[in-house]
């Protein structure tokens, strides 16, 4: 794939690229297919060059799992519910966040580990709580909480400082997916009172507007880069 320069800044219509593979994949997978094979395939064609990650879905009970370079799969478990998944992991695979079910029913947000196992990351007081990324360091999650209310706010967590609520664009609705490598970027999408906008969010700066192409309504973010200088979306 030829390289192209990108602009330094501004939304960038990427809808004629083609995606690159990374070192680490994500994704979920019905295991009544035969998972395995494909798995192998793929560790076999070198496209997977560190732990690949698998989430596992089954057709009754539904948890959160992952595949190791061997072939390995591992049950995650739940938070004392029946149903489970893995939305992110870090760089090198020891931390991986979710949602899981616990004991009452609600959906919580969670962090795995090996030496931890799976740990509730709370929901604020809210109805649910879902992580949907996780920095490279593994020391920043995000994601989304769902208040009493069904407000939808986005959220960062940390070892020192919990759950915290990122707020939104000036609606009620906000959710987080991706982080840069030491999560001091976190990108996602927002109301705005009017339509949803893909948003960037810095302690420094708070959260702000990525706005959308021309002529667009509405955009989201997705991911970021290491260092947090590109986010793409659509």
């Amino acid at each position: 794939m030829r390289r192209r320069n990108a602009p330094s800044s501004g939304v960038i219509d990427l809808c004629s690229a083609r995606n690159s593979v990374g070192p680490i994949m994500v994704w979920s997978y019905n295991l009544t297919r035969c998972a395995s094979t494909n798995i192998l395939a793929s560790i076999k064609g070198k496209r997977v060059k560190s732990p690949l990650i698998l989430t596992a879905l089954t057709c009754a009970l539904m948890h959160a799992g992952y595949v190791n370079a061997q072939a390995t799969m591992t049950d995650l478990g739940t938070l004392g519910g029946t149903f489970s998944l893995a939305y992110g992991v870090s760089a090198d695979g020891l931390v991986i966040v979710g949602d899981a079910q616990d004991s009452s029913n609600v959906m919580s947000a969670y962090k795995y580990t090996t030496s931890g196992g799976m740990v509730s990351l709370g929901t604020l007081g809210g109805n649910s709580s879902t992580a949907r990324g996780v920095s490279a360091d593994g020391s920043v999650i995000v994601g989304a909480i769902t208040d009493s209310s069904w407000n939808t706010s986005a959220f960062k967590y940390t070892t020192s400082g919990g759950m915290v609520s990122l707020g939104t664009l000036g609606g009620n609705y906000s959710a987080a997916y991706a982080a840069s490598a030491d999560g001091s970027v976190i990108v996602g999408s927002s109301s705005d009172g009017l339509s949803t906008k893909a948003f960037k969010y810095t302690a420094s700066s708070g959260m702000m507007s990525l706005g959308t192409l021309a002529g667009g309504s509405s955009s989201e973010a997705n991911a970021v880069s290491a260092d947090g200088s590109v986010i793409v979306g659509c």
